[in-house]
């Protein structure tokens, strides 16, 4: 009868496997490892730009909205207010955090959305009358979501200041009547109560944590 061979494992062979298997461990350990640090790096950068603030006071004023109606930010306590500041003519930044700031409020819920003010203070009020700012919503698909905000220079200057925005008009080169805003791009959450709890840099804004944010300071 045929008997089949049967391998044989010489001691070079079994190093050989005992090398080979905790090389395998160690690859999979460090890929392991490697995708923790990624993710950990993942989270830590998605905190970038957030600012937990010491709960002062939010500063007061007053201003018109899109439709002329006088808002003053201190007859919204009993509401959580989102403040932000904006031009309708900006190309870049100011219609993506506008765009970002309807979205986290999409993501409320109705009864919580009736607790939150999102406002958008101009930092452009030769051009950003109200009837510009009504048009510049409805085109956009804001209206109801956030109410933009203007009022003479000087007004709008204390308002600036206050939250530490600074505001600077950049003519084009192609034309000199022509121009840009730079400006400070950071929007603050307001409690209830009208105290600062939170700064965003524009940029590290996003819509679900902002969400659940806001969600949160209802619940307080």
């Amino acid at each position: 009868m045929n008997r089949t061979a049967v391998p044989i494992l010489t001691r070079r062979t079994l190093w050989l496997l005992v090398i080979s298997a905790a090389v395998l461990t160690l690859t999979s350990l460090g890929l392991a490892t490697a995708l923790w640090w990624l993710e950990e790096t993942r989270t830590d950068s998605r905190q970038e730009g957030v600012v937990e603030l010491d709960a002062r006071p939010a500063p007061d004023f007053t201003l018109v909205d899109q439709d002329e109606h006088p808002v003053q930010l201190s007859a919204l306590r009993g509401k959580v207010v989102v403040l932000t500041f904006l031009y309708t003519s900006c190309p870049d930044i100011c219609p993506l955090t506008a765009q970002k700031l309807a979205t986290a409020y999409d993501q409320l819920e109705p009864g919580q959305q009736r607790e939150v003010a999102i406002l958008a203070v101009t930092v452009d009020p030769e051009q950003d009358t109200p009837a510009r700012l009504r048009q510049y919503l409805d085109a956009n698909g804001l209206s109801g979501k956030l109410a933009f905000l203007t009022g003479d220079r000087s007004t709008l200057e204390q308002v600036w200041s206050a939250y530490g925005i600074g505001v600077m008009k950049q003519p084009l080169a192609s034309n000199p009547k022509a121009y840009t805003v730079g400006h400070t791009t950071v929007t603050y959450v307001i409690d209830k109560e009208g105290y600062q709890r939170v700064l965003l840099h524009d940029e590290a804004i996003v819509p679900l944590n902002l969400a659940r944010r806001l969600a949160e300071l209802i619940e307080e």
